[in-house]
């Protein structure tokens, strides 16, 4: 029924659309439905209104523009759209519309809001938007990861000296007492340790970055580096079923045993030998995903490595984490996938409580079906931290191109990931395929109704991201 429904809006789309022609005698003209196109500051997508009776060009002044179909003929809908930009004050652009004999031109302006908190031109701004993280580090030297602050103002950075900063030519170690890293405006600033730590401690210190001229304005992060024998939890994520978690270790972590349960042990009466023998094994570097948790429930979450459980008073990381409940979870449902030209679009449905989430396009279909697991959204989190520009965030619901230039493929895949009102990641995976061989009707599986639960590792998540970005481009 869905590929029937599909078929027949395609065929009556193209006939449409190749029906239209101007006659010889009719005049020009070219109008479109809005002058300006206001979009909210992390993005999204919108339908402009193109009414002409003869073929048209469409040309963007700014490069962060995406116009899906960017020349036609006759009456059309095009889909605009704009990324996350992190810009602190509102940013435009120009469309500008010609025929393609060049008598009639229309220009819209493409408008993207600054962030709510900061909505004036004059108002300085620092803000740091990983602030609600730890930064944590292993024992390794060049131990790597990201500041990633808003500012409109010329900063500096301070910070222990075993972190090193990336001042745009060469990495430089941080100094506690005097800024010798510096700069302005928004940045994703590289950091990463500076050497190897061998010791046995936990190392706790913070970074500061405050606005240079002034000081007024003064934003800090905590920073932690385990000790040789120690693990650490890194990045986590919470779904209402599971939970997905990566961690840090030590130089000597050679494995490391993991256990989730609703009640408080007292680990001083298990023994190593019990921890061996009932709790899960991870190795150094991977990701974890837990599933057939209950939502709305409070759970702890215990690591320990083995090279501390050969010790006599063995010391583990002990974290706690809450399910959210099957209601509250957000979601993004995709319910058809159609194409428009050269272009795929997936008709997505945001749920009342989703802030945001993030729509992908792929070809090789293998990918998909491992990713119905807790560590598809840990993945996401830590790469869209460190590489936003990997993925697309919209707010609004409605059709999202997800695929371009996709002649000769036999399946087209879109996932959503969605994130909570409250910033929190979180999030339900929702997965719909549009398989193109007649006789293979589309299809939708979500965690809820199909339980996938084949798990997908980090080499296939960082192939799957790099041919996200070839498909963005």
């Amino acid at each position: 029924m869905k590929k029937n429904f599909c078929y027949i809006l395609f065929s009556m789309l193209t006939v449409f659309l190749t029906g239209c022609s101007k006659s010889a005698d009719e005049d020009t003209y070219l109008t479109t439905d809005v002058t300006t196109l206001t979009f909210e500051n992390e993005g999204g997508s919108q339908n402009l209104s193109i009414n002409c009776n003869t073929n048209w060009i469409i040309t963007a002044s700014e490069e962060w523009i995406g116009v899906a179909t960017k020349q036609g003929t006759g009456n059309r809908q095009v889909v605009i759209s704009v990324p996350n930009l992190y810009n602190p004050i509102q940013v435009e652009g120009t469309l500008s519309i010609r025929t393609d004999d060049g008598a009639k031109t229309v220009n819209v302006k493409v408008q993207v809001k600054g962030m709510i908190d900061y909505p004036g031109e004059d108002d300085r701004v620092l803000t740091l938007t990983n602030a609600t993280n730890n930064m944590n580090f292993d024992g390794s030297v060049h131990d790597a990861d990201s500041l990633c602050f808003m500012a409109n103002v010329a900063w500096e950075v301070k910070g222990p000296e075993w972190i090193e900063a990336w001042d745009g030519a060469r990495w430089r170690p941080l100094s506690p007492d005097r800024a010798v890293v510096y700069g302005k405006d928004s940045q994703n600033l590289p950091i990463r340790t500076a050497d190897s730590y061998d010791g046995e401690d936990l190392i706790e210190d913070e970074i500061t970055i405050c606005e240079r001229t002034t000081g007024d304005l003064m934003r800090k992060m905590m920073v932690f580096r385990t000790g040789r024998n120690l693990v650490l939890m890194n990045k986590t994520v919470a779904l209402s079923d599971g939970v997905g978690f990566n961690f840090k270790c030590g130089n000597d972590v050679s494995s490391v045993y993991y256990h989730v349960s609703e009640n408080v042990l007292n680990l001083s009466s298990i023994s190593a030998d019990e921890i061996r023998s009932n709790w899960k094994k991870a190795i150094p570097g991977s990701g974890v995903g837990v599933t057939d948790l209950k939502p709305s429930t409070l759970y702890n979450l215990y690591l320990v490595s083995e090279e501390s459980l050969n010790t006599p008073n063995y010391r583990a990381f002990v974290y706690s984490f809450y399910t959210p409940s099957n209601q509250d979870q957000p979601e993004a449902t995709v319910s058809r996938i159609v194409k428009d030209g050269n272009f795929w679009y997936a008709d997505v449905t945001k749920s009342d409580n989703t802030l945001t989430y993030i729509v992908l396009g792929g070809r090789d279909g293998d990918f998909w079906v491992q990713f119905n697991n807790p560590l598809i959204a840990l993945y996401m989190t830590i790469l869209s931290l460190r590489n936003p520009e990997i993925f697309t965030s919209y707010m609004s619901s409605g059709y999202v191109p997800i695929l371009q230039d996709a002649d000769g493929i036999s399946e087209v895949h879109c996932a959503t990931w969605a994130m909570r009102s409250d910033g929190k990641v979180s999030g339900k995976l929702h997965h719909y395929v549009r398989r193109l061989d007649s006789s293979a009707p589309a299809m939708a599986s979500v965690r809820d109704q199909q339980p996938l639960r084949e798990y997908a590792t980090k080499e296939d998540f960082e192939k799957f991201a790099s041919n996200i970005r070839i498909i963005r481009r």
